[in-house]
């Protein structure tokens, strides 16, 4: 007689059992593998050895325990699926990472409520944001590891987009700088004592026109640039208004000299 069916059922089990343990350690050791990955196939593992393990119990003879054992074995093999090779899941994700800055990239380029100096601080940033990511993803040492830095880098990346002030309150600001720039100057003609009264008239005139002209330029601007830009502009142009007349005591000294003139004259 062979061995009692019950020990031949007992030892296939434990076999199936050996086996199972197994693929769930390999698959709890594959870098390919995600975490949740790993918990579906550690998952099917648990269920096929189940299964396996009921079907030897259900068998009836040598040949079917044994059968019932191969099936169970096949089926708990099959639950472990390699991920794909970690060198290709790091140049994915590291591929990735590269649309996504070039996607950020373009946007700060095209952003209109940024200078030119803000834009390429930005993307100075968004750089190193891609080369931290891009390292950090070749450093990673399993699947979860690429993904969280590729994930990060992300974050990163996005990160360097901080878009400026509206355009509209850029403009609004340099109007009102402008206004300010105006007010002051026209004060200053205002209280010169060197401008007769027609001076003063035609100058804070050639002011008033300059900020009207000035801040419809920064209301035309297309972005930070131009309304800087414009500001610039205006501001030169309001300050060249005000230009100041001989010195007091020189009008003084000529007037003198052409009263004395008349005296000499009528005497």
């Amino acid at each position: 007689l062979g061995t009692s069916l019950d020990d031949q059922k007992t030892a296939q089990k434990q076999n199936l059992q050996a086996e199972h343990d197994k693929i769930v350690n390999d698959i709890a050791n594959d870098p390919t593998l995600t975490s949740a990955e790993k918990a579906k196939q550690t998952s099917d593992a648990d269920q096929a050895l189940t299964t396996g393990q009921t079907a030897i119990d259900a068998a009836n003879n040598a040949d079917d325990i044994n059968s019932a054992y191969d099936q169970g074995k096949t089926n708990i093999d099959a639950s472990h699926v390699p991920g794909t090779k970690l060198d290709d899941q790091q140049s994915a994700q590291k591929q990735n990472l590269q649309t996504e800055h070039d996607k950020i990239v373009n946007e700060i380029a095209n952003d209109p409520t940024l200078t030119a100096a803000e834009k390429a601080k930005q993307t100075s940033d968004a750089d190193k944001a891609l080369t931290t990511g891009q390292t950090e993803i070749d450093a990673a040492k399993n699947a979860d590891e690429v993904n969280s830095a590729y994930d990060q880098g992300k974050t990163n990346i996005d990160a360097s987009h901080v878009p400026g002030t509206k355009l509209e309150d850029q403009q609004s600001a340099q109007k009102q700088n402008l206004q300010a720039e105006h007010d002051k100057i026209v004060n200053d003609i205002a209280n010169d004592p060197t401008l007769t009264a027609t001076e003063k008239a035609k100058q804070t005139s050639d002011a008033d026109q300059a900020l009207t002209t000035e801040q419809n330029s920064i209301d035309a601007a297309k972005n930070a640039d131009d309304i800087n830009s414009a500001y610039d502009q205006g501001k030169t142009v309001i300050d060249n208004t005000y230009q100041t007349g001989t010195s007091l005591d020189d009008q003084k000294t000529a007037q003198k000299q052409n009263l004395q003139a008349e005296h000499d004259k009528i005497v």
